[in-house]
């Protein structure tokens, strides 16, 4: 991981049928971010990993996993932001592009957004695999899952009158 300067890239065309710009940026990491991606980060790691090791030992080896990944310079590193305040930390993506996502975290209060996909796709990493795999990201990816399957289900099983 390279850290630069703000440079955000531009953004895709705006959905927005009147052309509004697009109020969401992607930037590339910056020494100061790092505190909140290492927080964040174990944080979240340690909440899916309730093995029997003691704190200061887990917290220990994962944090020199997170600063080994992140020192590769294979590593990209983005950060979703507001386009009007770049040092405010939306949400980030830890990958190496094209081959594997490390990490990806997006703030509660704007999940459900599609900032994640935003970012997969800037780090180019929709159909990579996975390094790491949280129990909330399990229990997202299964309810989005049955959800699609009642759907399905329901269409199929009352008359499309009834959808009405």
């Amino acid at each position: 991981m390279s850290l630069m300067q703000p440079q955000s890239q531009p953004s895709p065309p705006s959905p927005d049928p009147l052309g509004a710009p697009d109020p969401i940026g992607v930037r590339e990491a910056q020494a100061t971010d790092l505190a909140f991606i290492y927080s964040t980060w174990l944080r979240a790691a340690r909440a899916a990993d309730s093995g029997p090791l003691p704190d200061d030992l887990w917290f220990s080896a994962h944090r020199e996993l997170i600063t080994r990944a992140l020192a590769d310079s294979s590593v990209s590193v983005l950060i979703a932001h507001p386009v009007d305040a770049v040092d405010q930390i939306l949400g980030y993506v830890v990958a190496e592009p094209k081959t594997v996502l490390l990490w990806i975290h997006v703030r509660d209060k704007f999940r459900g957004m599609g900032l994640g996909k935003r970012l997969l796709q800037a780090a180019q990493v929709t159909d990579a695999p996975a390094a790491w795999w949280t129990r909330d990201a399990e229990a997202r990816l299964r309810n989005r899952r049955r959800t699609r399957q009642l759907r399905r289900l329901y269409a199929q099983t009352k008359p499309a009158a009834s959808l009405r």
